[in-house]
């Protein structure tokens, strides 16, 4: 299992989340995706998870991992993540990328047309060639303590470190645990899908409700 502070290793002083604005922050995210540096990114709210996320499909490859409660489209506060437009554009190009794969386990039911815009666009786009796979891991992720995370195999990440306050670090760089968190989600996924609580979602594939 991963533990949560093997995670950080800063080679670079954490900045202090109160000493960046939208734009300075928006500027590092994409310098350290462009560098591969590796550099721990803080993400202190909402409005920074979407940055990192969005960027994180935007320089993926083939093979994006993503464990998440329920891919939560819109914050109380109203702050988009998930149902973000261009979140959800940039998914939607990495997975019309030749022999891509999205991989998601969510641990909370969800209804997908009615409550998710992230599935309902990605999975319904007409120029989509590559499979989603969704795991669903209803309490298993919860009972085994595995904290929520997006790697991809571009070696970057998003590892949360509270959920409910979108407390998490990001790392570009850092390509020894992004290893790990791929190598966790699968022997999961290996197990939620011995038990067949999974679907797959081939290009074309129509978009069903679920309980």
């Amino acid at each position: 299992m991963v533990k949560q502070n093997a995670v950080i290793e800063p080679e670079l002083p954490l900045p202090s989340e109160s000493e960046i604005d939208i734009r300075t922050y928006t500027e590092l995210v994409a310098s350290c995706a462009r560098d591969r540096l590796n550099y721990p990114i803080p993400n202190g709210d909402p409005t920074h998870a979407r940055i990192l996320i969005t960027k994180l499909f935007e320089t993926a490859r083939q093979d994006v991992r993503l464990l998440s409660g329920m891919l939560t489209d819109r914050t109380t506060p109203g702050i988009d993540i998930y149902g973000h437009p261009d979140l959800i554009d940039n998914a939607k190009r990495f997975l019309r990328r030749p022999n891509s794969t999205l991989r998601i386990i969510i641990e909370k039911p969800i209804h997908l047309h009615m409550e998710n815009r992230f599935l309902t666009g990605v999975v319904t786009d007409n120029a989509r060639v590559g499979d989603i796979f969704l795991y669903f891991g209803q309490r298993l992720v919860d009972q085994l303590r595995i904290p929520h995370f997006l790697a991809t195999d571009a070696l970057a990440y998003r590892f949360e470190l509270d959920d409910e306050k979108v407390k998490a670090v990001a790392n570009f760089g850092d390509f020894r645990t992004a290893k790990r968190l791929f190598e966790v989600f699968d022997r999961l996924a290996t197990f939620i899908g011995s038990r067949n609580m999974h679907r797959r979602f081939a290009p074309g594939a129509e978009l069903q409700l679920l309980a």
